[in-house]
């Protein structure tokens, strides 16, 4: 058995070298015992296409062996998902080749998978796959991940408008990249499984497939065949009694029937808030599963989009997954492009390699603008992002502070000669600056680069921000802070430095803990003292009535003295001893209550000893007490100190 799974492994890879597109086997991947449980097909995925875009080679898996060994000893394969039943639908479809999609979870986050394999080779063309984080909505990028599968190359182009700032407005479509050529071309049905599920109804279900045939009628030497036609068959292979899932044996003998080249299969399943559009690519000739591959997304509401992406994916087409609308239009997204930007406008300038840049804050011209601070905001965060690349020619933010201890005129009514004389200030060649104006419903952040040697300035980007709803959009960038309110807050320990954000939240640990800490040490040795203190009573000549005892107790006493046949000094002290041990009276058990004023001494001197120790204890309580107001003032007064106008939820 090893032996033939040995041959079988290396006649397959050795078909893969044939190829002008060569396929390398990946094995599982090795999991330590600290990610015990994590799903290794997923990972599988991950770094078969890893692999595969980093060598120039297609990758197969574990997975895909194991499936290929099990069709090759004939065993019986469940369900239309397998490569033998796929492989018979592309028998009976005559067709060249078949799509396989797949869909894995890789840390809580969907995986893309494309699968191209040829079928009257036996082995795969094609693996392709696509990483999609958990917040985006996948369904944007529908004609992504099937056009990679068949085409040699990838990359994409974005239709860009208005001032050149390389966005696709809203609603515009992504267009393709000019000039791909499928790995595979010919007639392909597109067929949408009618699987039962609340996601669509029977007119959705027509509106997904049609877009799913209109994105590959796009490419070239691709001839989509019209789907009604098939339907009509399909019902009719069916019996009208098979419409929830139908099997690849129907669909091959559809496409057969329709001559068609290659039959895309589409199934969409609903995952409970979740979608999953998954689909295989079949050529008909050969019945062999060419790749396969599928989706999963958040927005269930594009499930065209998305059988888009699936679709085109099996052809081999690159391109990344646009972030959705609202994805988009997020504030940290907007600055990271006007950083791009930046960069770029840096680096074709051809600075030196003492070039310096310094950052200043933009200028916020529109009045809404200033309210959220966002000119501020807008230049710290294109400064966190340039460090990345251009750390070493970034002026430090300490020269920042010093001038800006300095200058008192805005930025925006600085001449030329304010920028020459800031810029020799900080040490820089070029000043960053820019502005926030209002633009209809939007902000435009306009960015700047003023180079004090030419005394030039010029435009280094820019980005649109949508206004919008201030709850939605704004606020979705900004948390608005005051120092007046980092006050109150402070009220209770260490809240006002949580309030002023995470840069101070580590005081804010520490006013708290130094404050909850010195008030429970002041409790504790207040509480101590007291009840050291209390000790006194019991050797005071006026334990009687100063509460040492309860009246019970001392009229029990009083009875033990008129009750006793005791008549001299001798016998009265004798007495007095008996009792001060029986009721824990020391007064009376150290002879403390005669006229002898020596004889008074030992409660003198204990008491005073009491006293004493409960002063100690008094003085650990008020120390404490001073700790855990110095702790509180300063958790006040540092509040103030830190506190800002507004900040940012990235920093968070």
């Amino acid at each position: 058995m090893k032996t033939a799974y040995l041959t079988f492994v290396t006649t397959l890879l050795l078909a893969f070298t044939a190829n002008a597109n060569p396929r390398v086997y990946l094995p599982p991947v090795t999991l330590a015992d600290s990610a015990k449980g994590i799903e290794t097909d997923g990972l599988n995925l991950e770094m078969a296409a890893a692999v595969g875009a980093t060598s120039g080679m297609d990758v197969l898996t574990e997975k895909d062996i194991q499936t290929l060994l099990s069709v090759a000893a004939g065993q019986e394969m469940l369900g239309c998902d397998s490569i033998k039943c796929q492989t018979d639908t592309a028998k009976l479809l005559e067709v060249d080749f078949v799509l396989r999609f797949e869909v894995a979870m890789v840390e809580n986050k969907p995986l893309l998978v494309g699968v191209l394999m040829s079928p009257s080779e036996g082995r795969v063309i094609r693996r392709e796959m696509v990483r999609l984080p958990q917040d985006v909505a996948a369904a944007r990028g529908v004609p992504i991940l099937a056009t990679q599968v068949f085409t040699a190359g990838g990359g994409s182009s974005v239709a860009t408008a208005g001032l050149n700032t390389g966005e696709a407005p809203d609603g515009e479509a992504v267009t393709l990249e000019e000039n791909k050529d499928p790995l595979v071309t010919g007639s392909i049905l597109v067929m949408l499984s009618r699987e039962e599920t609340s996601l669509l109804d029977e007119a959705g279900y027509g509106a997904v497939e049609r877009m799913a045939a209109e994105a590959l009628g796009d490419l070239a030497n691709i001839t989509v065949i019209s789907s009604q036609e098939a339907r009509d068959l399909v019902i009719q292979e069916a019996n009208a009694t098979n419409m929830g899932q139908e099997s690849s044996g129907v669909l091959a003998k559809v496409g057969a029937a329709l001559k068609a080249d290659y039959v895309v299969g589409l199934t969409i399943g609903d995952l409970g808030g979740a979608a999953a559009v998954t689909g295989s690519l079949v050529h008909a000739e050969s019945a062999e599963v060419i790749t396969r591959g599928s989706i999963t997304m958040m927005d269930t509401t594009n499930l065209g989009p998305a059988a888009q992406v699936v679709a085109l994916q099996l052809l081999g087409i690159e391109k990344e997954l646009p972030p959705s609308p609202a994805e988009a239009n997020r504030f940290d997204v907007k600055m990271k492009k006007l950083a791009e930007q930046v960069a770029k406008t840096w680096a074709d300038g051809k600075p030196s390699a003492l070039s310096r840049l310094a950052v200043m804050p933009f200028e916020d011209v529109a009045a809404e603008a200033k309210v959220n601070g966002i000119g501020k905001e807008a230049s710290e965060f294109v400064k966190r992002e340039l460090a990345g690349t251009l750390e070493k020619q970034l002026v430090s933010a300490k020269k920042h502070e010093e001038l800006f201890s300095m200058k008192t005129k805005p930025i925006g009514e600085w001449a030329e000669a304010d920028f020459k004389e800031s810029a020799r200030f900080l040490g820089a060649s070029h000043i960053l600056t820019g502005e926030v104006k209002k633009l209809g419903n939007d902000f435009l952040l306009r960015a700047y680069i003023y180079d004090d040697m030419t005394g030039e300035k010029k435009g280094a980007g820019h980005v649109f921000f949508p206004m919008g709803d201030p709850s939605k959009l704004i606020t979705k960038a900004f948390v608005v802070r005051t120092k007046e309110e980092a006050i109150f807050r402070s009220l209770v320990p260490g809240f006002g430095q949580f309030y002023n954000g995470p840069k101070h939240r580590v005081k804010g640990f520490a006013v708290l803990g130094g404050t909850l800490l010195g008030l429970a040490g002041a409790g504790y040795a207040g509480y101590t003292g007291f009840e050291v203190a209390q000790e006194t009573r019991i050797y005071d000549a006026t334990w009687e009535r100063n509460g040492a005892f309860s009246q019970d107790v001392v009229d029990s006493i009083a009875n033990e003295y008129n009750n006793s046949t005791a008549s001299t000094d001798e016998e009265f002290a004798a007495l007095d001893k008996e009792i001060g041990d029986k009721y824990g009276l020391p007064f009376l058990s150290l002879g403390c209550g005669g006229a002898d004023t020596d004889a008074n001494q030992p409660c003198k001197d204990r008491i005073d000893e009491i006293n004493a120790e409960a002063g100690q204890w008094y003085m650990i309580a008020a120390v404490s007490g001073g700790v855990a107001a110095a702790f509180y003032v300063w958790g006040i007064v540092d509040a103030y100190i830190y506190g800002e106008d507004y900040s940012s939820i990235m920093e968070e």
